[in-house]
């Protein structure tokens, strides 16, 4: 039986219950659609999807090709009887591509259709999840600013604020610097370069959260050291590789190098733009290299990343 549309509606939500009235639909989805929680993000944006990486990709939700189904499918050179279980939800701008749910799972995982392939690509395990990325042009317009503010303040403060901890740190002054450090690094969040922001104001708050763990690490706070190697990370900047060099043996020392290997497990010193045992020597004690090289408990499938490192800490000794 068709859905009678409710005068309150919005004009799309309207034409959704008539069309999809009796089609089979997960709720999390209809009920999205149909009390017009969908109308903030009518022209959304959403990043990293796959083929599109960092780039801002624009969404219709509420697109007049979603309303039809079928014809989308046959335009789109898709066979309905092969793609049942598929139901539109969003058209990507520009492009002949489209996001669906799997409209036979109550929590309505999202697909990517890719033209060029012709297949279906699960990008977000639930529906709500799917939601929880979109951004409106208001948030975006938020987010951007808030980025360009806290870019501006990385030149202005973290900068200035980097060479005198490195010049308090190479002193043998470890509570200044960490002082100078922390202080620079208070009220900042990590921030990932993307391709887009700022490449030189990224390597610089890399570099701020890497001394802070050289800083813990030569207290012998492996444990704080190595969270702020792991924020270093997910900045980027030029200071990555050496920020994975210390977070990868200062998880050995720990002896817990799980959460490294889930990140760099398939990293070879090729991959370097310079050998890494540079690094090593540089930052760690031949003591500590040498117990890395008694590294003990590993699984199986983490041989060749432990062989791997262990190639750097040998290169590393005199």
């Amino acid at each position: 039986m068709t859905q009678k549309p409710s005068p309150e509606r919005s004009k799309f939500a309207q034409k959704f219950a008539d069309v999809y009235g009796s089609h089979p639909l997960p709720a999390v989805y209809r009920n999205f659609i149909l009390s017009d929680s969908y109308l903030p993000y009518r022209k959304a944006v959403i990043h990293d999807l796959p083929t599109y990486g960092p780039t801002e990709v624009e969404l219709r939700l509420a697109g007049s090709a979603l309303l039809d189904r079928d014809q989308l499918f046959e335009d789109s050179d898709i066979q309905l009887d092969e793609a049942d279980e598929y139901h539109p939800i969003a058209i990507v701008r520009h492009s002949p591509q489209f996001l669906a749910i799997d409209r036979t799972i109550a929590a309505a995982p999202v697909f990517l259709w890719h033209h060029e392939t012709g297949a279906f690509e699960r990008v977000f395990d639930t529906f709500e999840l799917f939601i929880e990325n979109l951004r409106t042009p208001e948030q975006l317009e938020t987010e951007r600013r808030a980025t360009l503010n806290a870019i501006a303040r990385i030149y202005q403060v973290c900068e200035p604020a980097l060479a005198r901890s490195q010049g308090q740190f190479d002193r043998g002054d470890l509570e200044a610097a960490k002082t100078e450090v922390d202080a620079a690094l208070h009220g900042h969040n990590p921030i990932e370069y993307d391709g887009t922001n700022d490449f030189e104001a990224i390597g610089i708050l890399c570099a701020c959260y890497n001394l802070r763990g050289r800083i813990l690490l030569a207290q012998g706070c492996l444990e704080p050291a190595r969270a702020a190697f792991l924020e270093a990370m997910s900045c980027g900047g030029r200071p990555y590789w050496e920020a994975v060099v210390d977070a990868i043996f200062t998880s050995i020392l720990l002896e817990d190098i799980t959460v490294v290997f889930d990140l760099v497990g398939s990293i070879h010193a090729e991959d370097f733009p310079f050998h890494p045992s540079t690094i090593v020597r540089r930052n760690f004690t031949q003591d500590q290299i040498e117990r890395v090289k008694r590294i003990g408990t590993f699984r199986d499938d983490q041989r060749a990343f432990v062989e791997e490192v262990l190639k750097w800490a040998v290169a590393a000794q005199p």
